[in-house]
């Protein structure tokens, strides 16, 4: 999988001229420009792609690695939705667990 199919997977509705100006780079076409010439990015500008959109370069721009089912992106904590999508996921988890909100408490060190 190239790196802009899995960009264009990752981010669909995403703006490309938008996210150039983003990106900060000269030319506010360059993704726009990228994805129909299919052509790869250099390197300083292939990382500012990756941290821009919060993957890792070498997972982006590997041919080989394919999109696996989850990704790791950037939260930030000051967007509603991100925290919601965490709030959700922890309770999804502790129901798959079967755990409930309360802490334990962990066994001493010492006791045998």
């Amino acid at each position: 999988m190239t790196w802009y199919e899995k960009l264009q997977k990752l981010k669909p509705d995403t703006n490309w001229n938008e996210a150039s100006r983003q990106i900060k780079l000269d030319d506010v076409q360059y993704l726009s420009k990228a994805f129909l010439r299919h052509q790869m990015p250099a390197a300083d500008i292939g990382v500012k792609i990756a941290n821009h959109f919060g993957v890792q370069s070498d997972w982006l721009f590997n041919d080989a690695l394919g999109f696996p089912s989850v990704v790791g992106m950037l939260i930030d904590a000051d967007d509603p939705e991100s925290r919601d999508a965490v709030r959700r996921a922890r309770v999804a988890i502790q129901a798959a667990l079967n755990l409930d909100e309360s802490p334990r408490p962990r066994p001493r060190k010492d006791a045998k």
